[in-house]
């Protein structure tokens, strides 16, 4: 009898275990929703709505990428005017400053290059003013953007109480960024989330398809002349063929697609996303196959992103001089989250700096990128890596700035 007891008690515990087990499986299989875009937009009329945030079509995860223009170069949100104009060129530093007053451009003090953040790294946007905006980031410090770009797009907001709205930019008074909830009671969908093979290189993470990057979103292809509607999530793979796309789905079918935007060879172009690289843009003429899964991982969730700090670093010139301080690259960046870009292989990085150990300029055309986690790239074709680049601002230790030339460096490693 009591064989028989502990035999029961077994069965149950076994039960038990392989149901708890398969919940923890699949719980941790399951795209979370922490890594979507989420905050409370206040309107003009005051009125507000609090959920997950989708800007413009594409930017739905605090990955994605806010792109304007900054209304003043950054130099100046450090040094004044005045300041620049009594900038000493000692013995000692003239090497590194010769020409630094030769390259300020009043222009410089107005209008500024392009702001590239990601959603992560910004605790709210201020549009009260009637020109531009004003972002805050996580670290307190504002950056006035221009009206233009990702700040001239509509938002689609997706309240859990009231619904969802779509909603003009230009009727929004304030949005305030905060975490999101681990499951959403309305979204618009999961991110898509693969790998992109090319001849010579994988890439592995979230997915930007031709702007459309949910799960829910709809793959359009042709098929003997007639238009079809596929859902993202009903699909395996794509794999280019000569002419067309072999489209595989979940239920083991397939279809030969064509001559959309969501499949054309020459304007289409995929964006994978991960926390090695940044964010990498492959045309469609260099991809043989993308290949769809569920997430290995969750996005990064907005606490993740910490603090955004400056840039904070050493710069070894080329008279083998060792500079140490806080740093603004191309006179322009000046924090761990901002972007710099470049061209490998035909594909375009956009590579935070907060994932850059060392940059090693490589003549007039290109510099080497050792990236945290070890990959080493040599970009060019952007003046953020080439020649082009205006060189370094360094604040020393005891309050000294220190410009360096960009052919006066010999190598930048970042602390941060």
């Amino acid at each position: 009898m009591l064989d028989q007891q502990f035999s029961m008690l077994e069965k149950r515990f076994c039960i038990f275990l392989t149901i708890f087990v398969l919940t923890c499986w699949c719980t941790g299989m399951a795209q979370g929703d922490e890594g979507l875009i989420f905050g409370e937009v206040t309107l003009k009329n005051n009125d507000k709505y609090r959920g997950h945030i989708r800007w413009g079509k594409e930017k739905v995860m605090w990955n994605d990428i806010l792109y304007s223009r900054k209304m003043q170069n950054t130099v100046h949100y450090f040094l004044t005017g005045e300041e620049v104009d009594r900038l000493e060129l000692s013995p000692e530093k003239g090497r590194q400053s010769w020409n630094f007053l030769d390259l300020w451009d009043p222009a410089l003090a107005e209008e500024g290059s392009l702001f590239k953040m990601y959603f992560g790294s910004i605790r709210q946007i201020d549009l009260s003013s009637e020109r531009g905006a004003r972002v805050e980031l996580k670290n307190g410090s504002w950056i006035r953007i221009a009206g233009e770009m990702d700040m001239d797009k509509d938002l689609h907001i997706y309240d859990g109480t009231l619904g969802e709205h779509r909603i003009r930019l230009k009727d929004v008074k304030h949005i305030g960024f905060v975490e999101s909830p681990a499951l959403l009671p309305l979204k618009h969908g999961d991110p898509i989330y693969g790998t992109v093979s090319t001849r010579d290189d994988t890439f592995t993470g979230f997915i930007l398809w031709n702007n459309e990057c949910c799960l829910t979103d709809i793959m359009y292809g042709k098929s003997n002349n007639r238009t079809e509607k596929h859902l993202y999530s009903s699909i395996s793979a794509v794999r280019k063929l000569d002419k067309e796309f072999e489209v595989s789905f979940r239920d083991g079918s397939q279809k030969k697609l064509c001559c959309t935007d969501d499949l054309n060879r020459g304007k289409l172009s995929i964006i994978v996303k991960n926390q090695e690289y940044g964010h990498i843009e492959i045309k469609m003429n260099d991809i043989e196959m993308v290949t769809f899964r569920g997430a290995s991982m969750r996005g990064q969730d907005y606490k993740q992103y910490g603090l955004v700090s400056r840039l904070m670093g050493r710069i070894v010139t080329t008279d083998n001089d060792v500079l140490r301080g806080r740093i603004i690259f191309d006179l322009d960046e000046a924090f761990s989250s901002e972007i710099l870009d470049g061209e490998h292989g035909g594909y375009s990085y956009k590579i935070p700096f907060n994932l850059i150990r060392k940059i090693i300029p490589q003549g007039t055309e290109s510099s080497d990128i050792i990236l945290k986690k070890g990959a080493v790239i040599r970009l060019s074709r952007y003046i953020d890596v080439d020649e082009q680049n205006r060189g370094c601002l360094l604040e020393t230790p005891k309050g000294e700035y220190i410009y360096v030339p960009w052919n006066n460096i010999r190598e930048i490693t970042f602390q941060n």
